[in-house]
C-alpha cells in the first residue's frame, strides 16, 4: 500500500545571488537554454580561476542516476517501453541530456568542480548545504528541502518552480514520482491487525495527517484532508502541484536496481572521460537488457511487469 508520494523535484534558485548578477529574482528559467544563461551568469571564478559559486551542478541531483532520469525526462526521453520491454536509456533525447549535463563540466571543468564540491563540507545537507551559504545558484530539490531551510536559514530568500523543459510552455515536464510503500511480511502472525494499521497509515485523516506532520512527507492517498492544508502552504503547494501534474517515474521492471547502477556508472563514465557519453549509454542499455532477460528466464516472464509500483 502506498504510505507516500515524493514530487521529483522543483528547480530552486538564490534570490540574493538572482539580485547581484542583475538577474530578476521572481523569474525562475522556463528552458534549458534559459537555465544556461542564467547558469552561467551566476558563476563566478576567484582571481587563481577557481570557482567561487556556481550555477549549477546537473549531476548532483540525489545522484547520478536520478540526475539522468530527471533531465531525461525533461528533454523529452522515456528509459523503458514497457510494452516491448525495451531499455531505451541511448535514446537520443537521453543522449543528448547526458551531453549536456557533461557541457558543465568542459565549460567550468570536472577537477575544479570536484574540488569545489569537496571543499564544500556537507554538500547537499545540513546548515553547511551549498545552496543556504550561497555557494550553488540552481538546485533541484525535493519537497523536504523546505523544512530543512526553515530550520537552518529561516531568513534564505529563494524562489521555486518546476523544472525547465527544453522549449517554452514545458516546464514540469522532467517530474517524476517516488515514494515509499508499506507492506506486511510473508509469515507475519498478525496480518489482520497489520492491514488495519497499514489502512489508518495510509488512508485515514489521522494516519496521513500524522505521517506528515512527522516526516514531512505527502500522503499518497489522494483523498487525504492533510492535502487541502498542505495547498495553502506556499512552498509545499508549488511541490504538489508538481505530484499532481507528474508524468513519470522510474522504470517498473524486475531489473531496476540493476539499471539504476547502470545508469550511474554511465554518468560517472563519462564526467571522468573514461568512456565517450555513447558508449556508456550502449554498454548501460546492453547489460540491463543481460540482466532483464536473465530475471525473466527465472521467474518467468510475468515478473516483467507492467503495473505501477
Amino acid at each position: 500500500m502506498t504510505y507516500c508520494a515524493d514530487p521529483n523535484f522543483a528547480l530552486a534558485w538564490n534570490k540574493e545571488l538572482f539580485k547581484k548578477a542583475g538577474l530578476d529574482p521572481e523569474r525562475g528559467p522556463r528552458t534549458i537554454a534559459e537555465l544556461d544563461e542564467m547558469a552561467e551568469k551566476l558563476t563566478k571564478m576567484d582571481s587563481r580561476g577557481d570557482l567561487e559559486t556556481i550555477g549549477l551542478i546537473p549531476w548532483s541531483v540525489y545522484g547520478s542516476e536520478n540526475s539522468l532520469f530527471t533531465w531525461g525526462w525533461c528533454f523529452g526521453g522515456e528509459f523503458y517501453n514497457p510494452e516491448t520491454r525495451e531499455i531505451t536509456c541511448d535514446s537520443p533525447q537521453i543522449l543528448a541530456a547526458l551531453k549536456w549535463m557533461l557541457s558543465y563540466a568542459e565549460k567550468f571543468g570536472i577537477v575544479k568542480i570536484t574540488a569545489f564540491i569537496q571543499s564544500q563540507q556537507g554538500f547537499g545537507t545540513g546548515p553547511l548545504d551549498p545552496f543556504l551559504t550561497g555557494k550553488v545558484a540552481f538546485l533541484a530539490v525535493h519537497v523536504s528541502v523546505v523544512r530543512l531551510y526553515a530550520k537552518y536559514k529561516p531568513d534564505l530568500d529563494y524562489g521555486l518552480a518546476p523544472l525547465p523543459g527544453l522549449n517554452e510552455g514545458e516546464e514540469g515536464n522532467g517530474s517524476w514520482v517516488g515514494g515509499w510503500c508499506i507492506g506486511i511480511p510473508k509469515g507475519s502472525k498478525h496480518r489482520r491487525e497489520a492491514f488495519e494499521f497499514m489502512k489508518w497509515l495510509c488512508t485515514s485523516d489521522q494516519g496521513t495527517r500524522s505521517s506528515y506532520e512527522t516526516s514531512g512527507s505527502f500522503p499518497g492517498y489522494t483523498k487525504a484532508p492533510v492535502l487541502e492544508d498542505i495547498a495553502r502552504e506556499p512552498k509545499k503547494a508549488i511541490f504538489l502541484d508538481i505530484l499532481k501534474k507528474t508524468r513519470h517515474q522510474r522504470p517498473v521492471m524486475p531489473a531496476q536496481a540493476y539499471y539504476m547502477g547502470a545508469i550511474r556508472r554511465a554518468v560517472d563514465y563519462s564526467l571522468n572521460n573514461l568512456k565517450t557519453p555513447e558508449e556508456a549509454l550502449k554498454e548501460a542499455r546492453e547489460l540491463t537488457e543481460k540482466e532483464l532477460h536473465r530475471v525473466e528466464q527465472q521467474f518467468g516472464e510475468a515478473s516483467a511487469g507492467k503495473g505501477s509500483s
